[in-house]
Parts: structure tokens; C-alpha cells; sequence
């Protein structure tokens, strides 16, 4: 049997700010775990403690794991907050400014089949945003790529015992971390990972012989998975279909969504043809019929909950007073030759403020006009098994409607649940314009009888939708069922 291999990855962020700021969410030292980019841990220096960031982790590791992880990361702050004043200094910059000092490691793997090869450490430092530190993993040297950083990498390179730990701790010590971690979130997903398949299409106001015809997988893993739109059986060519590529959803699994605009009248002509290494037959589903796979559902494009201060440029225009800012000493020079062309300056405020201005609102007006023709959203609603056998996870999900503004509650007895009882992944862009929303919640088995989903956007009156309903209305999509 032929394997495709999988590439995987396990990364920790760490970012420490030379003083505080008063902004929400932003505290002077950050550190995360990332598993396929999907976050897996966090601690900031307000709370001071390492916490899981999904359910699987918590579930699999210990207290004592945890209560390591919380003493680690706080012996790395006081190390951060040291050498972070010493980078200050080394650099000539004052206390008065924020300066930012960044750590990242880690490793990658590929897996084919049962073997596990790995593809490549990574350990670098950056202070505001400019590459400062890496290490070269196959020499087992550090990297300055600026003078301030080479005093740090002769004192490094001078003790043998700390690069080879760093070696040993990339090839080794951070695989089998990766390895374990992969192993919990395939023991939690193998169980639900086929992909949940839906097609549905919309009526093109502009053309009304026209239909934008939408092929949507959720909730699979691994994330490699085949689909096509096809005609008469026959795939379309790439190029006239839109895609979003592969997304993470919040759980470990992913999604994809390809679409195409076809005439009406062939709409029982296409089909869409999913392979996926978890499923022995390929799924293929026309508009209107549905299949049911797994327990898996819909689920919105993940995101990191904390904010991270990534890689930026070496300078930028303060529009305020019309001047450059170099952050750094090798932009002076060209600060100075920008600041002595007045009319540049002048030019530059002038696109900011006015013609970026006229092209933005000139761009939406033609987005808009083109989202309004179609912007009712396509509703979903799921029920699928919990890990308790008397209970169901309820979701109701919205997708596809413009403007942002949506209205969803998950209600029993026609009262609305209160919001710390229910999910939700608030409101995320896809990738034509438009936006979807899903909020979720547990419930009885026997009490699903009771609630409903209700959802009221400008383009149509509120609509209440039960279990087992379903309407063609507005051109919704409802898809109500309890997987056994």
C-alpha cells in the first residue's frame, strides 16, 4: 500500500516586551505550544501558569506535567526579562521605547506510514522583529546574522555541551514530544475522522440561469484529502474553481470548501468526489442528497486566541508627522535620504489618507454589490454523539451570508440559552467575502426534541428550525440529524 507521507510539526513561541503596555490580551511575556499550528498551550505573565489549550492534552496529561510546565516557563521569563535589558543595552536603546525580544523551537517530521523521519529543527531568536540569533542545526553553530549578536554567539558556540543539547533536543527530545502528542490527538480523532460532506448551491441574482454549485468537507484527519467538482463524472479543470485550500478547524481537524458557477439547467450533472484515507469507498454526492459519514461536523477556520508579535519590517512612515521611523540602525540612512524629499513624504501621507481611502471604498462598493446579490446564508444544524451516551453535542451553523451582521441563538422550550452555556466560534470571513458563524452545546439525548436553532440576518425574517425540519426557503440548506 502506498502511504502519502504527512508533515507535522511542534513549535513553542516564546515573546517577552521590554516594559508593559495597557492593551488588552498583550502582557509583557508570552510563551505557546503549537501542533500543526494549531495552539496547545499557553501562558502569559498575569495568570503564571502553563494551561492546556485542547481538551485531548488536558485529558492525556498530568498534573505534574502541568505544574513542570508552569515552574519551566517561569524560570524562562525571568530569563527573557534578563537578557532582553542586556540586548537594550548592547543596541544603545533607551527603557522609553518598547523593544521586543522573540524565541522560537522546534521540529518537523515526516511520516510515512509507520516511519518517522525527521526533517528539521529550528531554534531562533529575533529582537523587533529583525532575524538576530539562529541555530544551524547540522553544524551545530550558531548563526549571527548581525554584529550585536555575535558576542552571544561566540560565548555559545564556546561551550560544546549547550549546542550539542540543543541538537539533541531538536532531533530527538522535541520529535518524541511531537510523536507522543500526535499519537493522544490520532487516539482522540481515529474514532471520528472520515470527513462529513455537503454540497449545496446558490441562485446567482445577476444571472438567474446561473448557480454557484459548493462542495464542502469538515471535520477529517489527516488533513490530506482529494475532492473534485466534477461534470458528467469528469473533473473540472483547477482553474475554474475557487478554493480556500485546507483549513484548520478548532479541533484538530480540518475542512475544505471548493465551488464553481454553472448553469442551472446542469445542476444534476455535477457531482463531488471526496477520497480520504480514513473512508475504503470515495464519497460522491450530488445537490440534494447528503451523506452521513461520521460524527464529525462543520466547524469554523481555527484561530490562536492569543495574540503573537511576529517578524516585521525595519521601518515604517508615522503619518501623524509626515516623517520615517528607524527602528533600527541600517534604516537611518534611507530615513534620512526619504525625510529629505518633502514632496515624497508628502505623496505618501496623501495616499494614505485619501487615495488608499477612495480605492478602499470603491472596492468594497464593488464587493458589496456583488456579495448582495447572494448574501443569505446557508444553515446547518447537527446533532452528534457525545463521549457520555446520554448526551448529544447540538450545533447549528450559519455560512455564506453578507453583510457580517447575523443573529444566532440555540434556544429550549423557545427560551435562549444563556451565552456561558453554549460555544462558539464567533464570526469568521470566508473566502469569497461572505462569513459563518457556528455556535454549539451539549445536551440530553431525550431532550433534543426540545430545542431549536434561531437565525435572523437582514437578507430574510428570523427562522426557527426544530430536528427533523427542514425548509427550501431563502435558500437555506438544512441538514437536522442525530448520528447513532
Amino acid at each position: 500500500m502506498l502511504f502519502i507521507a504527512e508533515k507535522h510539526s511542534l513549535y513553542y513561541i516564546y515573546t517577552v516586551l521590554s516594559k508593559p503596555v495597557v492593551l488588552p490580551s498583550i502582557y509583557q511575556f508570552t510563551a505557546m505550544g503549537l501542533l500543526d499550528d494549531i495552539q496547545i498551550d499557553y501562558y502569559n505573565s498575569n495568570e503564571q501558569k502553563k494551561i492546556p489549550k485542547q481538551t485531548w492534552i488536558k485529558e492525556k496529561m498530568q498534573e505534574d506535567y502541568w505544574e513542570k510546565g508552569t515552574q519551566s516557563r517561569k524560570s524562562k521569563e525571568q530569563w527573557f526579562n534578563v537578557n532582553i535589558d542586556i540586548l537594550m543595552k548592547r543596541m544603545r536603546h533607551t527603557e522609553s521605547d518598547l523593544h521586543v525580544l522573540q524565541w522560537r523551537t522546534g521540529c518537523e517530521i515526516e511520516k510515512q506510514g509507520d516511519e518517522v523521519k525527521f526533517s528539521k529543527g529550528i531554534s531562533e531568536y529575533a529582537y523587533d522583529g529583525a532575524d538576530f540569533l539562529s541555530f544551524d542545526d547540522k553544524e551545530s553553530l550558531w548563526v549571527a546574522p548581525v554584529a550585536e549578536a555575535l558576542p552571544t554567539k561566540i560565548k555559545w558556540d564556546n561551550v560544546p555541551i549547550l549546542n550539542q543539547y540543543t541538537k539533541g533536543y531538536l532531533e530527538k527530545e522535541c520529535v518524541d514530544w511531537l510523536n507522543k502528542f500526535r499519537e493522544y490527538l490520532d487516539e482522540k480523532l481515529r474514532n471520528g475522522t472520515p470527513p462529513d460532506v455537503h454540497v449545496f448551491a446558490k441562485r446567482r441574482t445577476s444571472d438567474k440561469t446561473k448557480l454557484k454549485l459548493t462542495c464542502m468537507a469538515t471535520g477529517f484527519y489527516p488533513r490530506d484529502l482529494m475532492m473534485t467538482i466534477r461534470e458528467y463524472r469528469t473533473s473540472l479543470p483547477k482553474y475554474e474553481v475557487k478554493s480556500t485550500g485546507i483549513r484548520p478547524n478548532h479541533d484538530g481537524t480540518f475542512q475544505l470548501t471548493k465551488s464553481v458557477e454553472i448553469n442551472k439547467a446542469e445542476v444534476a450533472e455535477y457531482d463531488c468526489f471526496v477520497t480520504h484515507r480514513s473512508i475504503e469507498e470515495p464519497v460522491i454526492i450530488k445537490w440534494g442528497q447528503q451523506k452521513k459519514t461520521t460524527e464529525s461536523l462543520p466547524a469554523c477556520v481555527a484561530y490562536t486566541e492569543e495574540p503573537v508579535l511576529e517578524k516585521g519590517s525595519t521601518g515604517s512612515f508615522d503619518i501623524e508627522v509626515s516623517q520615517w521611523v528607524a527602528p533600527v540602525d541600517a534604516a537611518l540612512t534611507t530615513k534620512r535620504k526619504w525625510d529629505n524629499v518633502p514632496i515624497l513624504n508628502q505623496y505618501t501621507r496623501g495616499y494614505l489618507e485619501k487615495e488608499c481611502v477612495d480605492w478602499l471604498k470603491k472596492f468594497r462598493e464593488y464587493g458589496d454589490k456583488e456579495i448582495r446579490k447572494a448574501s443569505s446564508p446557508d444553515v446547518h444544524v447537527f446533532a452528534r454523539k457525545s463521549s457520555d451516551e446520554t448526551k448529544l453535542k447540538l450545533t447549528c451553523m450559519a455560512t455564506g451570508f453578507y453583510a457580517k451582521d447575523v443573529m444566532m441563538t440555540i434556544r429550549k422550550y423557545c427560551t435562549s440559552l444563556p451565552e456561558d452555556e453554549v460555544e462558539s466560534t464567533g464570526i469568521r470571513p470566508n473566502h469569497d467575502g461572505t462569513f459563518q458563524l457556528k455556535k454549539s452545546v451539549e445536551i440530553q439525548k431525550d431532550e433534543i426534541a426540545e430545542y431549536d436553532c434561531f437565525v435572523s440576518h437582514r437578507t430574510f425574517k428570523s427562522i426557527t428550525l426544530k430536528l427533523g425540519r427542514q425548509t427550501e426557503s431563502i435558500n437555506l440548506v438544512i441538514k437536522a440529524e442525530a448520528l447513532q
